[in-house]
């Protein structure tokens, strides 16, 4: 029996939302197997549950093995987590800052070695890889989804088998010459999903496209789901729970950060419903409130 176990993980919420410190926090010893540790893994938030990334609020604390803690004076961007109970796998990626730009890294939990030390997924010099989504799939197996910042962004794919370090080869999603950012993934079905942003008229620029695709055979394989106005970030989401999937997207943002949610969902044959939408008055509550509305509404029958 191993020494020591995850218990479970909070979920995270996509950027630009800001979490603070992220770790995993020692528990005491189960009462019918005292050698095994349990560890809560998750976020603590500060006072403000949008608070800055990584930042430490709780101050030194044996019980807490914290990761990137220094993360918020070096201006990472968030991270994002995948876990997988079964096998105890907890890992969290980050677009870490550096003089060369952003590169894409990620630590596992390890109960008895605490957060290993970040390993550069994406690192090409010169450029910025962003706003990474981790993913775990039924084997262990991670899924990783970034995208390349510069004269024509793109969206990028790679993975590593289960119990590995050893990542394959990044292949893009999109077609050449398609400017493409800020991918989110999921399993449905066993397929992996990503949805993302396709900016038809150069990047920032409007109308664009929200875009799914589904992993075949070694290659992606395109739908639009839906056209929006909106020039801020859309920050697409693909979701899949009790046989649903379903997307929503950031469609329309004031600078108080007030604005609408869009979401739409596959039916059972295969079409995508009409779009709804869910109106917010802040970050906070289009996080914590009105993307759970939408997740409700879509699992519906």
């Amino acid at each position: 029996m191993r020494s020591a176990r995850l218990l479970l993980v909070i979920a995270l919420f996509s950027a630009p939302v800001a979490h603070a410190e992220l770790g995993a926090v020692r528990g005491a010893p189960m009462p019918t197997a005292p050698a095994v540790q349990i560890y809560q893994l998750g976020i603590s938030d500060g006072p403000d549950p949008i608070s800055g990334i990584w930042a430490p609020y709780t101050g030194p604390n044996a019980s807490r093995v914290i990761l990137n803690p220094e993360g918020a004076a070096n201006g990472d961007g968030g991270p994002s987590v995948a876990f997988q109970p079964a096998i105890g796998l907890a890992a969290v990626a980050w677009a870490k800052n550096s003089q060369s730009g952003f590169d894409v890294v990620m630590s596992r939990f390890e109960a008895t070695t605490g957060w290993s030390a970040p390993q550069v997924i994406a690192g090409a010099p010169d450029v910025n890889e962003l706003d990474p989504q981790l993913l775990a799939g039924p084997d262990g197996s991670l899924h990783l989804f970034y995208w390349v910042d510069g004269a024509s962004p793109r969206v990028f794919y790679t993975s590593a088998p289960a119990g590995t370090t050893n990542w394959s080869t990044p292949i893009p999603v999109s077609p050449p010459g398609q400017v493409t950012c800020r991918p989110a993934g999921a399993f449905f079905g066993s397929v992996l999903r990503v949805v993302y942003e396709v900016h038809e008229f150069g990047y920032g620029n409007t109308p664009r496209q929200v875009v799914i695709a589904r992993y075949e055979s070694g290659s992606f394989v395109t739908e639009v789901v839906a056209m929006t106005n909106y020039s801020g970030d859309n920050r697409p989401q693909v979701h899949s729970h009790g046989g649903k999937l379903w997307v929503d997207w950031i469609d329309a943002e004031t600078s108080g950060n007030a604005g609408e949610l869009a979401w739409t969902r596959l039916d059972a044959q295969g079409q995508w419903e009409p779009i709804g939408y869910q109106s917010y008055g802040n970050t906070e509550e289009r996080e914590f409130l009105v993307r759970g509305a939408a997740r409700m509404l879509a699992i519906q029958p």
